[in-house]
């Protein structure tokens, strides 16, 4: 009896095992080159458990220009899927649920126009997610909020124009947010709210003409931003006021005449400021002041004429800091004042 019942298993067992053969031959010519070479077996050599055991899935500059879950069953502990610089422009409904221990996720450069809000709702494991190079234009309600682990999250290069309240506030382990070379000008109040672990912000490249404090308020954590390269015209003295942890400021191609005096106070773990290509004529004399962690300024490429002679000072300006300052027509007076004062540590 035990012999017959564990011949039927065997029986059983080969006859889904060769079902399941056939059936991952009976996938796309894409998906049967990409298991081949995952799982260096022909298709026709495949198990489920050889399937269930593939970690990393690499389909990217495939040309595809959309995918069907029937190619993508089986896939369970996939930890990383590349499906970037294709023609994609949709997922079918659950895709990404197929992928209950995905990681790493890279849509980067496809044709993506919109996302549903329940598109990653099942993907609680993921950590590194590219959306980069699309077509994005609207974030919905809800698009991240099952995004419960990640911590890189890329949205640049798309047509994004506006950034929602709360939008990332389930996101609360994200280190790193990308969102340049968009088209925002507007980012709600209470925007970044809940991302109070995030270290580095990039906004570069977009058509924000404004930014209020509110708005960096909740990063408490954040060490690099970026606002270069869009159209301010003005920043408030108390921008980065709640940003003590701020080591790497970028506010370089933005058409500013005036910095507060006291834009960067209190930030004593700032380490590099960028303030390039700008249209400053002169800055304040406490611009730079009581910066005791300043490594690098950045001012070349302005309109500066002359400096203040206490503007570099010795007891108020960290010493050890390097000035770029070509390009400037810089005076004189201004220029005997550079070598008194930084005796060589910058570039005229």
């Amino acid at each position: 009896m035990v012999i017959r019942f564990f011949l039927i298993s065997l029986c059983l067992l080969w006859s889904v095992e060769s079902a399941w053969a056939n059936r991952a031959c009976a996938r796309s010519p894409m998906m049967v080159k990409a298991l081949k070479k995952a799982t260096r077996k022909s298709c026709d050599e495949l198990s489920l458990y050889d399937i269930a055991q593939v970690t990393s899935l690499d389909l990217s500059s495939m040309s595809l220009e959309k995918v069907e879950k029937s190619d993508f069953y089986g896939f369970e502990n996939l930890n990383k899927l590349n499906l970037s610089f294709n023609k994609i422009k949709s997922f079918p409904t659950g895709f990404f649920a197929l992928f209950p221990n995905l990681k790493q996720l890279s849509l980067r450069s496809n044709e993506l126009m919109s996302l549903s809000s329940n598109t990653f709702s099942k993907s609680s494991k993921l950590e590194v997610l590219d959306l980069g190079q699309n077509k994005i234009e609207v974030l919905p309600v809800g698009l991240f909020r099952g995004l419960t682990s990640v911590r890189t999250l890329d949205l640049g290069q798309n047509y994004i124009d506006k950034i929602p309240e709360a939008f990332f506030s389930q996101n609360s382990n994200l280190r790193t947010l990308y969102l340049g070379a968009n088209k925002i000008t507007v980012i709600e109040q209470g925007a970044f709210a809940g991302l109070k672990n995030l270290r580095n912000l990039s906004l570069y490249a977009n058509e924000l003409r404004y930014i209020s404090t509110l708005i960096l308020n909740d990063l408490e954590s954040l060490e690099e931003i970026s606002l270069s390269l869009n159209r301010l015209t003005w920043v408030r003295a108390d921008l980065f006021r709640e940003n003590k942890s701020l080591k790497r400021i970028y506010l370089g191609g933005n058409p500013l005449r005036y910095l507060p005096g006291s834009l960067f106070s209190g930030l004593n773990e700032l380490e590099e400021i960028y303030v390039n290509y700008l249209e400053l004529a002169t800055f304040e004399k406490t611009l730079f002041h009581n910066l005791p962690s300043l490594k690098t300024i950045l001012l070349n490429d302005n309109k500066l004429t002359s400096i203040h002679e206490d503007a570099f000072h010795p007891f108020k300006f960290n010493s050890g800091a390097y000035v770029n300052l070509v390009r400037n027509p810089l005076d004189d007076k201004s220029q005997q004042i550079l070598e008194e004062q930084l005796k060589g540590r910058y570039a005229f």
